[in-house]
């Protein structure tokens, strides 16, 4: 396995209730897993993305601050994604375009929230539900009233920030860390009114060759050269195997 690797972002920004189009990263390939946030300053925003895309957060600080983070396996087409929202108010929009990701319809990227307000915007906690393996991990927060972005950023890779005039900001940062959980360091250098933040983690694309699992013929351990399943008449290699020890699920290959 090797961790999943941000190819490409992008940014944009909507004033407007209703559906408004935004800019996804340039030369999307199919299989890719597409992350965006979108943020405002509203409360109760009801956000609708567009077909494909699956929503892991939706939550709001007051009337202040509100984030919605999804995700979508890319088809290789995408140029811009809708999304909808009831609140008629300055929207941030920020994505990345990643390879080498798990499928994302069978092992979806996961996600945790939290709010706050009077200080650093600080991205929660998080346990990814299949162990430990090698994660890309990413921190994303809005705040409301930040016209220049962080000062200081919880990971250094992949910084994008998007300001919308001098209403709502929204970031995303990531990091490559093989865990199992992972508490991100702050969004700070800003005494933040009030903030959202939120935690994702994508899972990395297995290794289809089978040299972690084997089988025992007589006396003598021997490799599995790769799982294979029958579907019709064509046999498709295994992408993934995984055993539970007790409490939690661990990659075999």
């Amino acid at each position: 396995m090797a961790f999943p690797q941000v190819e490409g972002t992008s940014t944009d920004t909507a004033v407007a209730s209703g559906s408004s189009n935004y800019d996804l990263p340039a030369n999307i390939q199919a299989g890719e897993t597409l992350i965006a946030i979108v943020s405002g300053r509203c409360a109760a925003p009801n956000f609708t993305w567009g077909t494909g895309w699956n929503e892991l957060v939706d939550v709001d600080r007051d009337d202040q601050a509100c984030l919605s983070v999804a995700w979508k396996k890319a088809v290789g087409e995408e140029t811009t994604v809708s999304i909808s929202s009831s609140a008629a108010t300055a929207f941030s929009f920020c994505c990345y375009r990643i390879s080498g990701a798990a499928d994302p319809s069978v092992s979806a990227p996961e996600a945790n929230s939290a709010i706050g307000e009077n200080g650093s915007a600080n991205p929660p906690s998080l346990t990814a539900s299949l162990g430990s393996a090698e994660i890309l991990w990413i921190a994303s927060m809005c705040v409301q009233g930040d016209t220049t972005g962080p000062p200081t950023w919880p990971y250094a890779d992949n910084r994008i920030s998007q300001v919308n005039g001098t209403t709502i900001m929204a970031a995303m940062c990531s990091d490559e860390i093989e865990a199992e959980t992972e508490d991100p360091d702050t969004f700070s250098g800003h005494d933040y009114d009030e903030w959202v933040a939120a935690t994702i983690c994508v899972y990395p694309e297995a290794a289809a060759t089978g040299t972690n699992t084997q089988i025992n013929i007589g006396d003598d351990w021997k490799s599995i050269a790769g799982a294979q399943i029958n579907i019709g008449d064509d046999w498709k290699a295994v992408a993934a195997m995984w055993v539970n020890d007790g409490d939690s699920w661990k990659s075999i290959f």
